[in-house]
């Protein structure tokens, strides 16, 4: 009984082990780049026992900042980025979420996600994946950003506009 057991665990690990998940550390083709304009997302925030649930804009402006909007069903803005290649800027982050480590790993996710660009560093900020999931055209129908590491998970799914 113990060893079949202990060999369905070793399978399901096995199995679970060879799911499509991309580390951050891998370069990715970030559908962002080039002619993109503007994108909807329906998204969920799980980051330990707290869930956030709502809307994410990302839209591109003339001089090629990336402008990201998260904000619930209700209107309330939980967050609002500004990124490009040299620069993250919080112009405002919901107050029980306005930590330091967590405003990194938002640059850090945020990067990845918009330029496929990686962030130098060596400690649990490292331990976050990247999952997509295709979709029709070069949308990705969902993209997970997850971090073990603090258990923080962003679910993106992408919306028609």
């Amino acid at each position: 009984m113990k060893s079949l057991c202990l060999s369905s665990l070793i399978f399901l690990l096995i199995f679970l082990h060879c799911s499509p998940v991309r580390d951050i550390s891998t370069p990715w083709k970030s559908p962002f780049y080039g002619s993109f304009e503007k994108a909807l997302f329906k998204t969920t925030l799980d980051i330990r026992k707290n869930h956030l649930s709502g809307y994410t804009m990302i839209k591109k402006t003339e001089d090629s900042t990336y402008h990201i909007i998260f904000s619930n069903e209700m209107g309330m803005t939980i967050f609002d980025f500004e990124i490009n290649p040299g620069n993250f800027k919080v112009n405002y982050l919901f107050e029980p979420m306005n930590k330091k480590v967590l405003i990194r790993i938002f640059e850090r996710d945020f990067s990845h996600l918009i330029f496929g660009k990686i962030m130098p560093g060596q400690n649990f900020i490292n331990k976050t994946v990247v999952f997509t999931e295709s979709g029709s055209g070069s949308w990705p129908k969902k993209i997970i950003l997850t971090n073990p590491g603090i258990k923080l998970e962003i679910q993106l799914r992408h919306m028609n506009l």
